[in-house]
């Protein structure tokens, strides 16, 4: 039902459609701008380092079900066009796992009074988590009947409301987070959930425009308001490793 939703939706809707998918995709890339700037300048990530590795099981998996869509569906613009930004998105995220691991593998799985972590034994920690979230992703895509994976793009962009209010909880300061990331945040995770028309998801299929749907959009939307109000009660960032710290 959604996957014929979603192919009426781009078809007879294009230029609407488009215009509500910028936000979401465009804000995607620009997130990953401020956590590959905070693993090189503060040596910390925004969020667990899990869902570094999540999202790439995710997206690549995405890529090659667009594709496959893409190619049963006549080269179909959406799928071909999302295949390719998913495709995008994979080597983004396996940029910002190659810097994370060379710049804030202390901060993600260091321990007070063990040795230090070393490349080798991050390495072989992200492969391994890799590895498992394939599993978590394709069984619950094979769970939820999700052909077209727009449910599952919608739990990842919750995610991001999640993400860093388990990173907040454990720390005392700015570093490591970023105030006007969690500004971008805000409107990603809200934008969401938001009624036909103004959001990508219920405009693309009647699935989305249930009550739970706009019950969830609220709560994770408010997480994200308290994510940036929590960072903005904390100290302000100095100078981050004799640099300029990243606003």
């Amino acid at each position: 039902m959604v996957l014929n939703d979603v192919m009426n939706a781009f078809a007879n809707n294009r230029d609407e459609m488009i215009l509500l998918s910028i936000i979401p995709y465009a804000g995607g890339f620009l997130i990953w701008v401020y956590f590959y700037l905070l693993s090189i300048k503060e040596k910390k990530l925004p969020i667990p380092f899990w869902l570094y590795t999540f999202y790439f099981a995710h997206d690549s998996t995405g890529a090659i079900r667009f594709h496959q869509l893409a190619e049963t569906h006549n080269g179909f613009w959406f799928f071909s066009s999302t295949s390719m930004a998913l495709f995008a998105w994979t080597l983004v995220e396996i940029g910002g796992m190659i810097l994370a691991i060379k710049y804030a593998r202390q901060d993600i799985w260091g321990k007070e009074g063990a040795p230090p972590v070393t490349v080798n034994k991050a390495v072989f920690n992200t492969v391994t988590e890799i590895i498992m979230m394939y599993a978590v992703v394709n069984l619950l895509h094979y769970f939820m009947d999700d052909e077209v994976m727009f449910k599952w793009f919608s739990l990842t962009n919750a995610l991001l409301a999640i993400g860093p209010f388990y990173v907040l909880r454990q720390r005392i300061d700015r570093v490591g987070s970023s105030v006007a990331l969690l500004m971008i945040l805000v409107v990603s995770v809200g934008q969401t959930f938001l009624p036909p028309g103004l959001g990508m998801f219920t405009t693309a299929s009647p699935y989305f425009d249930a009550p739970w749907f706009y019950i969830a959009g609220v709560v994770f939307t408010a997480m994200a308001v308290w994510n940036l109000i929590t960072l903005l009660r904390m100290p302000p960032k100095g100078l981050v490793n004799g640099k300029k710290a990243i606003w």
